[in-house]
């Protein structure tokens, strides 16, 4: 078999075996795991992911959610999903489900940064060298 590449995982130090990969159940009753090369290919895509981890999670949230299961063409997707909002972590929790958006630096005003717009103007006049003609 073989042998993976490690991408900061909390197993061990040792390159882990393919057959190491969890098996996930799909919706038609049968198992899957990813293929190496979508594996390898993963582990590129996202250097900064416990990919072994997030796999397992996504294993125990369909354990969770067995109406959610996916087909194998599906999983590919899900997985490649599932790791995208991993990576973009926090956006993904502004969600303000009151007003039905996400929340931003353009639509919440807490979000925003304080701005003098007199030192800005002045600094807009010098750098164009204009001068104010009202």
């Amino acid at each position: 078999m073989m042998s993976i590449p490690m991408c900061k995982t909390s197993i061990n130090s040792k390159n882990l075996q393919y057959g190491d990969l969890p098996l996930i159940l799909l919706i038609t009753g049968k198992e899957w795991k990813p293929t190496e090369k979508q594996f390898l290919q993963w582990s590129t895509s996202y250097p900064d992911a416990d990919l072994i981890r997030e796999l397992r999670r996504i294993e125990e949230w369909f354990q969770k959610h067995p109406d959610r299961r996916k087909t194998e063409r599906g999983m590919h997707v899900f997985v490649k999903t599932w790791l995208d909002r991993k990576i973009r972590g926090a956006a993904v929790s502004q969600h303000d489900t009151k007003r039905g958006r996400y929340r931003n630096a353009f639509n919440d005003f807490s979000l925003r940064q304080e701005y003098d717009f007199g030192e800005l103007e002045a600094d807009l006049l010098s750098i164009s060298g204009g001068t104010d003609t009202e």
